[in-house]
Parts: C-alpha cells; sequence; structure tokens
C-alpha cells in the first residue's frame, strides 16, 4: 500500500475552515450559465504508485523488478478495457510508468489526487472513483483480498477529508460493499479480508465515491506467483466491474430539490412509486439520464443583465424567496408570462371598482386587463400617469377631431387625448359629456398631401434615387460618419443585416452592387455622397475582392471595411456585435427576406437588433442575445419552431416574448405595426413590394430618416394588411407616402393616398 497516511498532520481547525471555504464559494451565484456537463457514468481508475515510487517490492520484486506498481497497472489497464467494453466513460490518472511529484510520495499522493478531482469536475454526482493497490506484509503467510473506504462517522481530526467526501461517503460505503462482494463471489479472489473504513488519502480526498482496492498481499511468494498471471488479473478486473455495474444500476426518486428520497434496483418498482408522487424525477444512474419527471418547476427568477445560478423552481414562494437575495430581478410564471413578483418593477396598473377603488394593482398592462375584462363593471388605470386606458364604466369621452378627417381616436382621458392632438396639426380634443373643446393644436395648417415615388429603372438605380432622397446635397460637411453601406444586389443572405448597421453609421444610404465589379453608377453615387467611407456586407461570394480593388483605384483615401462570417447568421452575429446594446430583439428567419425586413423598419426606430434564425436552432448569438430581454418572434411556427420559441422564453422570460405573426408576409407586416402602432407618430409611411427584397431593403434608410413603417404590398393590398393599413392610416394625419421601388402598382398608390 506504500505510506498512504504521509503528509497529512493537519489540525481540526483547519478541517473547519475548509468546510466553511467551500460552503461559502458554493453560495456565490455565477455569472452565466455553466456549459453543459454530462451526466453518464464515469469511472476514474488510479493505479497506486508509479515512477519512483514503487510500491511493496513483495516476496521477489527486489530481484525480478515486479513491483507493485506494475502489478497495479496491468490490472488497472484491464479493468478500463472491461469498463469500456460496456460503455462506461474511464479515466485513468497514469496509463504509464510515470509519477505525479518528485518531492515526496506524500506529495505524490496530493498531485495525484488533485489530478483525478479534475477529472470529475461537474460530473461528481454520477462518478467513482477505483485506486488499485497490492498490499504486504511481514508475514509470507497474509493473503486475499481488501477494500477501503472513507466513513465520515469516524472523523480523524489529524486527517480532515475533502468536504465533499463527507457528502458522498455513504455512495462510497455502497460502492465498497458491491466491489468487493463481486470479487469475493466471483472467485477470482475468495479470500476476504473485509472491507475496511480508513483515513487512506486518496479516498478520503476523493469528490466522488471512492474506494481503494488491496488485490492481493505480493509478499505472499504463492500469491505473487498468481498476481503476475492475466488470468488473475482478469478476474480480478471483470469482478470489480461487475461490482462497478451493481452499483450504478439503480434508479434514484428525487424531489424538487433533487434529493434522493428513494432508491430502487428495480425499474418498475421505481416508476410505479413515482406515479404515487408528486413533483418527483426518476434517475436512472446507469443511463445517466432521468426517466420520469413529474416536476412543474413553473417559476424562473430573472435579473435584468446578470444570468441567475438558479432559474426554475416549483413554487411561486421558493422563486420570491431566491430572488430577494438579488437587486433588479422578477419572478416569472413560464407557462402564462404573468410577472408575480419584482424588486425594481412598478405595479403601475390598478383595477378599479365603479367607486374608483382599487381591486388589484399588476405589473403588466395585459394581465391587469384582462383581470378588469373578468369584472362586471371595472376600469383600468395607469397608477403613474392617474390615466384610463380601459373601462366598462366610463365612456371614451374625449375625441381627437381633425378638421378635415374628422374624429380620429378617442380616449377616456383628457389628458392622453390631448397629448396625441398635439401630434398632429389641425387637431382638436372635444368633450362629447360637456360638448366643448378642450384642447386645440396650435399649428392649424393641415399639411399638403405628397406622394412620391422614389425609383430607377434597375434595383442599382432605385437603391441610388433612396440616397439621393436621404441626401440630396450629399453628406454635409458636419455630419460625423460619411458612410455607405454596400450589399449584394443578387442574393439577400448578408444583406438582410444592413439596416440595422447603416443606422448605426448615422443612417448610411444602403447602395446595391454586382459581385464581381464596382457598378458605375454606384461609384458616381459614393462620389457624390462626398463620402469617406464604405463598408461592405458579407464576403467575397457576396462582394468580390474585385470590388473593393476598384473603389480604391477611384478614391484613394477611401476607407473600406468589410463586416463578415462564413455564413448569412455569422454575418449577421458580427454586425450585431458592432451595435448598441438593444432595446429590444427581433428573432427573425434568415432563410426568407419578407419577415426580416418588415421587423428591420421598426429595428432601425426603436433601437433594436435583429437576430437571424434558421427557425429551429438555438444558437449562442441568440442565447447571448436575448436574455432578459424584449423579444419578438416574427412570423409563424413554420418560419420559427415552437421548439425554439420556448428556448428564447425560458432565456428572455416569458413575459417578454411576444410571437407576431400571420397567414402570410402581408398578415406579418401588419402584426408587427400594430403591435408597435403606440411609437409610431410619423406624418410619413414608406411602402415597398413584399415580392423582392432590394426596394424594401433599401427603404430602411427611409424608415430610420422619417420614423416611419414600412408597409409591404404586392399587386394589390393584402385583405391580411388592410384593416390594420385603413385604421393606421385613419388615427393619424399622414401627410406624406413615399413609394420605394417601381414595382407598386399605381393603383394600389392610388388607393393608399386615398386612405391617408
Amino acid at each position: 500500500m506504500g505510506n498512504e497516511k504521509a503528509g497529512n498532520e493537519t489540525l481540526l481547525k483547519n478541517f473547519i475552515k475548509v468546510i466553511c471555504v467551500a460552503l461559502f464559494a458554493l453560495s456565490i451565484p455565477v455569472q452565466s450559465q455553466a456549459a453543459e456537463v454530462s451526466t453518464k457514468p464515469l469511472i476514474v481508475i488510479d493505479p497506486g504508485h508509479g515512477g519512483m515510487y514503487s510500491g511493496t517490492s513483495g516476496y521477489s520484486g527486489s530481484t525480478t523488478g515486479y513491483y507493485e506498481k506494475k502489478a497495479n497497472l496491468e490490472v488497472s489497464l484491464r479493468l478500463r478495457s472491461v469498463l469500456q467494453s460496456r460503455g462506461y466513460e474511464v479515466k485513468m490518472t497514469r496509463t504509464t510508468d510515470k509519477h505525479f511529484s518528485s518531492v515526496s510520495s506524500s506529495e505524490d499522493l496530493k498531485a495525484r489526487t488533485k489530478l483525478s478531482n479534475t477529472m470529475v469536475a461537474g460530473r461528481n454526482d454520477n462518478s467513482i472513483f477505483v485506486s488499485v493497490h497490492h498490499n504486504a506484509s511481514s508475514s509470507p503467510l497474509s493473503k486475499g483480498y481488501e477494500t477501503y473506504y472513507y466513513n465520515k462517522d469516524y472523523l480523524d481530526p489529524d486527517y480532515p477529508p475533502d468536504p465533499m467526501q463527507v457528502k458522498y461517503s455513504r455512495e462510497s460505503g455502497r460502492l465498497a460493499q458491491m466491489t468487493h462482494q463481486s470479487v469475493i463471489n466471483s472467485g477470482a479472489n475468495s479470500e476476504g479480508r473485509g472491507i475496511i473504513h480508513n483515513s487512506l488519502y486518496v479516498t478520503r480526498n476523493a469528490q466522488v465515491p471512492s474506494i481503494l482496492s488491496e488485490v492481493e498481499y505480493m509478499s505472499n511468494p504463492t500469491a505473487e506467483k498468481k498476481v503476475k498471471t492475466a488470468t488473475f488479473q482478469q478476474g480480478i478486473a471483470v469482478a470489480i466491474a461487475n461490482g462497478v455495474d451493481k452499483y450504478f444500476k439503480i434508479f434514484q426518486v428525487k424531489n424538487e430539490q433533487g434529493t434522493i428520497i428513494k432508491t430502487f434496483t428495480s425499474k418498475s418498482e421505481a416508476l410505479t412509486y413515482a406515479g404515487t408522487q408528486k413533483n418527483v424525477t426518476v434517475f436512472d444512474k446507469r443511463a445517466g439520464a432521468i426517466i420520469f419527471d413529474n416536476t412543474s418547476q413553473d417559476y424562473q427568477a430573472y435579473h435584468t443583465s446578470v444570468e441567475l445560478n438558479k432559474r426554475n423552481f416549483s413554487t411561486e414562494k421558493e422563486a420570491i424567496a431566491y430572488a430577494a437575495n438579488y437587486s433588479n430581478t422578477r419572478v416569472v410564471h413560464h407557462p402564462t408570462g404573468e410577472i408575480k413578483w419584482s424588486n425594481y418593477l412598478p405595479k403601475k396598473y390598478s383595477v378599479l371598482d365603479p367607486n374608483q377603488n382599487i381591486v388589484e394593482q399588476e405589473y403588466q398592462r395585459t394581465v391587469a386587463r384582462e383581470v378588469a375584462e373578468s369584472l362586471p363593471k371595472a376600469t383600468l388605470e395607469n397608477t403613474e400617469t392617474k390615466s384610463t386606458l380601459w373601462s366598462s364604466v366610463l365612456p371614451q369621452s374625449f375625441e381627437v377631431r381633425h378638421k378635415v378627417k374628422g374624429t380620429l381616436k378617442s380616449f377616456y382621458d383628457k389628458t392622453l387625448a390631448q397629448n396625441y392632438a398635439a401630434l398632429w396639426p389641425g387637431t382638436t380634443v372635444y368633450d362629447t359629456s360637456t360638448k366643448t373643446v378642450t384642447y386645440t393644436n396650435p399649428v392649424q395648417i393641415t399639411p399638403n398631401k405628397v406622394s412620391k415615388t422614389v425609383s430607377g429603372t434597375t434595383r442599382y438605380l432605385t437603391a441610388i434615387e433612396v440616397s439621393k432622397s436621404l441626401y440630396p446635397s450629399g453628406f454635409s460637411s458636419s455630419k460625423s460618419q460619411k458612410t455607405v453601406v454596400l450589399a449584394t444586389a443578387f442574393g439577400y443572405a448578408d444583406a438582410l443585416s444592413a439596416g440595422p448597421l447603416a443606422m448605426y453609421y448615422d443612417n448610411a444610404p444602403i447602395l446595391l452592387n454586382p459581385v464581381d465589379k464596382l457598378n458605375t453608377d454606384v461609384l458616381n453615387e459614393i462620389k457624390r455622397l462626398k463620402s469617406t467611407k464604405v463598408v461592405l456586407v458579407g464576403g467575397e461570394v457576396a462582394l468580390s475582392a474585385n470590388v473593393v480593388n476598384q473603389l480604391k483605384k477611384a478614391i484613394p483615401t477611401i476607407v473600406i471595411e468589410r463586416v463578415s462570417g462564413e455564413t448569412r447568421y455569422e454575418t449577421n452575429e458580427v454586425i450585431n456585435s458592432k451595435l448598441p446594446k438593444p432595446k429590444g430583439i427581433f428573432i427573425a428567419s434568415g432563410t426568407n427576406f419578407p419577415d426580416a425586413l418588415s421587423a428591420t423598419s421598426i429595428a432601425v426606430m426603436q433601437g433594436w437588433h435583429v437576430v437571424l434564425s434558421n427557425g429551429t436552432s438555438y444558437t449562442d448569438a441568440i442565447n447571448d442575445q436575448v436574455y432578459s430581454k424584449p423579444t419578438v418572434i416574427v412570423g409563424g411556427k413554420t418560419v420559427v419552431s415552437t421548439g425554439l420559441e420556448e428556448k428564447i422564453k425560458v432565456q428572455a422570460g416569458a413575459d417578454n416574448v411576444t410571437r407576431l405573426a400571420g397567414i402570410d408576409r402581408y398578415g406579418t407586416n401588419a402584426a408587427l405595426i400594430k403591435h408597435f402602432t403606440d411609437t409610431l407618430k410619423s406624418p410619413t409611411i414608406v411602402v415597398s413590394t413584399g415580392t423582392n427584397y432590394p426596394d424594401a431593403l433599401v427603404s430602411s434608410s427611409l424608415s430610420g430618416k422619417y420614423q416611419a413603417p414600412l408597409f409591404i404590398v404586392g399587386k394589390s393590398i393584402s385583405e391580411t394588411l388592410r384593416p390594420t393599413l385603413t385604421s393606421y392610416l385613419k388615427e393619424r394625419v399622414t401627410s406624406t407616402s413615399l413609394y420605394s421601388g417601381g414595382v407598386v402598382p399605381n393603383a394600389v398608390k392610388a388607393e393608399i393616398d386615398k386612405l391617408k
């Protein structure tokens, strides 16, 4: 065995200090979720001794050179082979004749143990440690198999254990029992000298269930001869492996905190028992997998920016108790998306009874509205502004009226009506209950209606016309960023990300170019603008090196930057990494253009990011963007799957996630505009085709300049868009309609202009 107790003269107070430090470390929340680790069984085999530490020389080792270290390694290698053939993952502290410290044998023990603990880090609950040794005695008659383990009930203050071994001590005893009996019963070594608890360094400091197997006494000449044989070594390896099998072949029923409440050797019995319990799982230890789960961890805790160490809870009370330890946190009921508690959000929505008494207060307007509508008579009020948002008791007495268009919108609250009227020239607020005008917009002149088509005969020229519309005299000398964004005219993959990037560069115009050469008209527009920088979107497959070379030759002082990745999604990720911190996130399909471009026109106005997705994969880019952020999934379940939506809800918080979709691209466009309608206050709208991407792509700069939403149309106004378009124009004094591209039919333009 060698000196397994060497170097351990530690006082009890040091042991207590170790325990305290470990517990304190475990209490500190991590800043982000660790990568998922395997729960499959892992066995670390430690062939005792090695290198300059030979272990016992046995009966004849001093003359034959066959020391304990060699026997330990031979058995260990066979044990590894048997375990691997049964599907276990196996690691070894050594596979050759080596030592781990040349200072002393005690330091070697420490280094070996440290290495084994590193191997199991993060997988401790379903890993074991097996140290293989051979024994010696002053008597040549001693023989037999022994198994050592650490028993926490026999603490030796001079030899303190690792705190984690204290946790696993009972399992160490079970592992010792299983493997020892397996060896004895198999006949591999039928002479058993017992299962012994002892404070051996490697077993008491292993951070997993652990044993030390003394295979045989090499000081016995007969036993030593047997030890050297392949038959004996293989028999021991198979027997220990059989014991390991028995150890892992159990089914643990655990409660929602992960505490084992009952253990079974029969799968059917475990499942039957679990079926009678609430909020339990059944863990198949051999498979390393949960095979039954009826836990309901519907309450989730979120910080505004930092990912908490624990997120899911079975009860609201548990979740609040945990979240209350941190500032800027909230608790969300995941299935409904309802915020149940927060220490940074105000309950600013009040439900009032007919006597104006508060019935209930909520964090979210939608939740408060549902409560109010469930009552026979109620009013919904914004407590902070003291404004009425909905009522089944009060009338919408305050009408915002336009002298030409008539009533634009009605309000319960005079202040809200007045604020709305202040946006639109030529409006008044009329109180229908008193039949009086309570507010008149000081700007009484109704602006002339403007209908303007910005287009060229090609997609290149349309983009140039948009650029001229944005900057008719070129970039002013005072403009801080004289930048042009250049995207490919033949493929939307990378171009989908150009809109937010252009806004980042102070609403740079987006120009389109062929793949292989610089378009002459594009070059002339760059010169007209007096641009000092061109940013290319996408790799050389989108815009070749020849385009760059021609730019440099034509304008030697021009600064050229390429923003790209290996795929459209990586390009999108690179672009988003350049943008300011977002106020919210759009998740849109990267496999088609309409939804992403509809989202882009809103994103450039709202300061949101557009994250492209293949519709099914939950990527690091999505994970990093959406945590605790308002997130809108753009499009139906065929473009962004429900599985992906669920993962996004888990990361962002179900209260933060909304899916906006229609039955077609025009319906989705309508859903986006309707959702953000209260924030859209421009007298301008942008209209482009929904049948191709170039015109709508370059339109995002128009949306950015005029803070105007983009409506997409086909050969006619889709019936999925018409209601939203009609109500949007009815409620506003929209003076200007900009039609981007020459594809929008004249009949559609005339119909829209008539609605203004």
